[in-house]
Formats: C-alpha cells, structure tokens, sequence
C-alpha cells in the first residue's frame, strides 16, 4: 500500500511539472523539462546479471559525454518486486535525440542487456 501511495504521489509531481514544461512554451527563459522512465520486469534469477549490464551501459553513456542525468530504482516490495525502474532525465528535445548517436547504443542494450529482461510493460 505504501508503494503505491509513493507511486501515486510521483505521478501528481510528474503531472505538475508536465504543466510547467507546457508553461514553458510560453516563456523562454524557462529550462525544458522532459524525462523518460521504463519500467523492466527482469528474467527471475537475472537480477544481479541485469544490474551488471545495465551499470556498463551507462558507463558506455557516461563516457560517450552523455548530458541526460539517469537514475534506476529496484521494486524491493509488492507485485512487481524485482523489476527496475530506469529514468533518463534533465532532457531538452535535442538531448533526447543524442541517444541514439552514442556509437554501439542500441547494439549493446540488443546483446548485453536484453538477455536478461523478460518484459518492458507499456
């Protein structure tokens, strides 16, 4: 119950600054806030192998001068106990576009990553 309060609570900030960055059209000298949060489900057993891979894709992110701040939480109660919520955030519509010129980005999520998650829920 008190995680899906907590969630509940994420989502009404969310909401809010989602207002803020529709103000923001209007208002130049106001950041763009945009973020993207995924939520993984990970193959049972796979949690610390998924960590592992996810720890060296972000580094390959870090290295490459990736501005995007990026955060991951692990589900430690509840249904979905297990699963991993990833957030690439402080993002402008042009940061976002730099993801996919990070050499290899793709490539590697495909081998390194994607073994080890059984579901991305929409």
């Amino acid at each position: 119950m008190k995680t899906t309060r907590t969630w509940a609570v994420a989502g009404v900030v969310l909401m809010a600054l989602g207002a803020i960055g529709v103000q923001a059209d209007h208002h130049e000298d106001i950041p763009e806030i945009l973020a993207m949060t995924y939520h993984v489900k990970v193959l049972p057993g796979h949690g610390l192998e998924f960590e592992n891979a996810y720890k060296d894709h972000l580094k390959m992110h870090h290295d490459a001068g990736d501005p995007q701040a990026r955060t991951v939480w692990e589900v430690v109660s509840g249904r979905d106990v297990g699963s991993f919520y990833l957030r690439a955030g402080d993002l402008t519509w042009a940061g976002m576009d730099l993801e996919t010129e990070i050499p290899d980005d793709r490539e590697h999520i495909m081998k390194e990553v994607s073994p080890h998650i059984k579901s991305v829920p929409e």
